[in-house]
């Protein structure tokens, strides 16, 4: 690529950046493919790529672009799916407190007593029923963080393709967002962790002697805080999911990627996910065919690249596969 090229990229990644820092809106993912598509055509080389032009310094650019475009969509990822999470976090806690208190004043008036000697049975009961109405089985927030898993999801699909000089077609993208739905909707586990959360603070609550009216007060003041203390935790896992699977479903479709390695991971679990023995973190080599076999933990931090490509004449390279060591 020469300087020009490059100047290009850089040009157009510090606008994408900068009109994102400007309006502050998720939908400025949308403009990165045009952004994109303008900067990197001339940069393919003619017939595409393949194992024999990539193999050289034009081969490792093509590494840190696609690095450097994976990061760029993971950081306006998590900025926009972060407070949606947060916000709908807290909405819950607020959620389960209404429903709590609307069941007790239905039981016991308007004007409730102390309720110092309310049983603790009946007490945790009616929390556990509130807990359980209020903190479903998470698809509300399937339906709240949809619109973004599925907009990050294509963008990163769409914009690998453009690097990779492939236009998606309908069936492509359709076959993409059945996929990312599939990973959107692991999002749901998160509910069980809130719903423990939940009753292990009351059962604390009730078993010190608290009115109804204390306990709510006391998740009011205490939980959102929990709830949001998860929240970077929980972006970080959900959008890593998504953007995985938008990665490995673009280089598959791109028809020119034929291994992919994972690099980057900081923690590689001996109880994690394996491919043929090997920890999927940091592993090297997957044939591209096996990419749904290519799951990870949830505190994966690496981004998949792709270490082979095909031949001009359509062979698929013999590579190695390979794992790094365990972090323990």
């Amino acid at each position: 690529m020469s300087y020009r090229i490059k100047w290009r990229v850089d040009e157009a990644t510090k606008r994408a950046n900068l009109l994102a820092e400007i309006h502050d809106d998720r939908t400025t993912l949308d403009a990165l493919p045009e952004l994109i598509r303008l900067v990197v055509k001339s940069s393919i080389p003619e017939g595409g790529w393949t194992a024999e032009n990539t193999s050289g310094r034009a081969g490792r650019k093509l590494q840190r672009d696609l690095i450097k475009l994976q990061r760029l969509v993971r950081a306006k990822a998590y900025k926009a799916y972060a407070p949606v999470l947060q916000k709908y976090m807290v909405g819950q806690v607020e959620r389960v407190i209404a429903q709590a208190l609307t069941a007790y004043r239905r039981i016991y008036g308007v004007r409730a007593p102390d309720s110092h000697n309310f049983p603790q049975s009946p007490h945790v009961l009616l929390w556990s029923q509130a807990i359980q109405e209020e903190i479903g089985e998470g698809s509300e927030l399937v339906l709240a963080t949809g619109p973004i898993t599925e907009s990050v999801g294509l963008r990163l699909y769409e914009n690998i393709g453009i690097v990779f000089g492939k236009d998606p077609t309908p069936q492509q993208l359709g076959s993409l967002k059945v996929r990312v739905g599939e990973t959107a909707r692991q999002v749901t586990r998160i509910n069980e962790t809130t719903r423990n959360l939940l009753a292990a603070k009351v059962r604390l609550s009730v078993s010190r002697g608290e009115t109804v009216f204390e306990t709510a007060e006391w998740i009011r003041n205490n939980m959102p805080q929990i709830a949001t203390n998860r929240v970077p935790t929980i972006t970080r896992t959900e959008m890593g999911r998504v953007q995985d699977t938008a990665v490995k479903v673009a280089m598959r479709d791109s028809k020119v990627v034929s291994h992919i390695t994972v690099m980057g991971c900081e923690a590689i679990e001996r109880d994690g996910p394996h491919f043929q023995g090997f920890p999927t973190c940091n592993i090297r080599n997957v044939p591209i065919g096996y990419e749904r076999e290519l799951v990870f933990h949830p505190n994966h931090t690496g981004m998949i690249v792709a270490s082979g490509y095909y031949h001009q004449d359509g062979r698929t390279p013999n590579l190695p596969l390979g794992g790094g060591p365990y972090s323990d």
